[in-house]
């Protein structure tokens, strides 16, 4: 960073295939930061995401006051298919794929 930022917002956006934005969130809002270089690290967990290739844009801003930057499609990673269960020609299984913890239990009656 070349300039002391009082309240700089830097968010990401991550969008597949099809051009459906499926995730967002704001790595830092209306945060100071002083003059200095600066990473960002994410984990985005694979299991959470369908089969397919996805891309990322990422973005700095005084939110709503002024842009600083955005740059889309800048990194680009696929998620491989690797659960017997997922058919990948199946598009409509939506866009997140989580392995929610679930029990099934007989009801009597």
């Amino acid at each position: 960073m070349q300039q002391a930022h009082p309240e700089l917002s830097i968010w990401i956006r991550l969008k597949n295939q099809l051009g459906v934005y499926v995730a967002g969130l704001w790595l830092c809002y209306q945060h100071p930061y002083q003059v200095g270089n600066y990473s960002v690290t994410c984990d985005v967990p694979g299991a959470l995401l369908t089969p397919g290739l996805y891309y990322l844009d990422i973005g700095s801003t005084h939110y709503r006051v002024k842009r600083y930057h955005c740059a889309f499609d800048c990194l680009s990673f696929e998620i491989i298919n690797s659960d017997p269960a997922f058919d990948e020609n199946d598009k409509d299984w939506g866009v997140i794929y989580p392995q929610w913890p679930c029990t099934i239990q007989p009801v009597s009656g």
